[in-house]
């Protein structure tokens, strides 16, 4: 039970991180294009 529970917590918390990292990509892009 507490194993699946930690999978859960630990899928969230993946795709948090996922999610953080691709606006960060994002605005790296944006804001390298638009100096351009």
């Amino acid at each position: 039970m507490g194993f699946l529970f930690g999978q859960h917590v630990w899928n969230q918390a993946k795709g948090h991180l996922l999610a953080e990292a691709i606006i960060g990509i994002f605005r790296l892009v944006g804001s390298h294009c638009k100096t351009k």
